[in-house]
């Protein structure tokens, strides 16, 4: 069973500044799965993502991350995690190529200069990411589309099993965002576990083998797309939802009211 599961996360808690920002959560994704964490804005998406990765401690509750306690599992480089872009300051002097490279040094390489193999492992990553050709580019000058495939090349770089994103395809145009699903999927398909955070509800309901919405620090639904569209939809709108129309396995639903909402 162990060496099936990718994260799993027990009865996880996790207070900040004297706040519960999550609350019991529990969640397994299965290796090779690709799954999406849905929800409004401060539900606890990223401090979730956080907690995968070690960055942040669980108050109480259990979190493994491929078999093992997430800080050891990031030295190991078993897993890759993709922040999201806003938190990157553009402006350092830095191409492409030495950006990427930076995904080298999470491991228990210490900084220095790169070997021939290290250096093949960068450009495999970025040509993975379809950026072959632009790692003289500095990072300033890429567009919201190829900094996210950037990105994700860093976390590519050694290869690991499992991806955590965290809102992949915030600041990337409207015509870029079906092409970083695309590679995510592409992704998914060679191997990779991938779990994201993300608002993009109607493209991961068709492309997710699982998901799950949080709200107020809570996992409020998860699992199939099919399954659990409804009660899904239901949470991010704030309201109780009635089925009205099936697209494919996918329902549709309209609201029927909403939370706060007068009689």
């Amino acid at each position: 069973m162990a060496e099936e599961v990718a994260v799993l996360a027990e009865d996880l808690w996790v207070e900040l500044g004297g706040r519960e920002v999550l609350k019991g959560v529990n969640l397994l994704v299965g290796r090779g799965e690709l799954w999406a964490i849905l929800g409004p804005n401060g539900a606890g998406k990223t401090t979730f993502l956080k907690a995968l990765v070690g960055l942040i401690r669980p108050s109480r509750g259990k979190v493994s991350v491929m078999g093992l306690e997430p800080s050891r599992a990031q030295r190991l480089g078993l897993l890759g995690y993709v922040p999201q872009v806003a938190g990157f300051d553009l402006d350092f002097p830095m191409n492409l190529f030495e950006f990427v490279s930076t995904g080298l040094f999470g491991s228990t390489r210490p900084f220095g200069p790169l070997g021939r193999r290290e250096r093949t492992r960068v450009l495999e990553a970025i040509e993975r990411v379809g950026l072959l050709g632009m790692e003289g580019r500095p990072i300033g000058s890429l567009s919201g589309g190829e900094l996210q495939r950037a990105t994700v090349a860093r976390a590519l770089v050694l290869d690991p099993p499992l991806l955590l994103l965290d809102e992949p395809t915030s600041g990337v145009d409207v015509g870029g965002v079906g092409s970083i699903y695309e590679l995510l999927s592409s992704l998914n398909v060679q191997g990779k576990t991938v779990l994201m955070a993300t608002h993009d509800v109607a493209t991961v309901m068709e492309r997710a083998s699982g998901v799950a919405c949080m709200e107020g620090g809570r996992l409020v639904a998860h699992g199939r797309p099919p399954e659990v569209a409804v009660p899904v939809m239901g949470c991010l709108l704030g309201g109780e939802g009635s089925l009205l129309f099936a697209h494919g396995e996918i329902p549709h639903m309209v609201v029927r009211r909403h939370r706060g909402d007068g009689p």
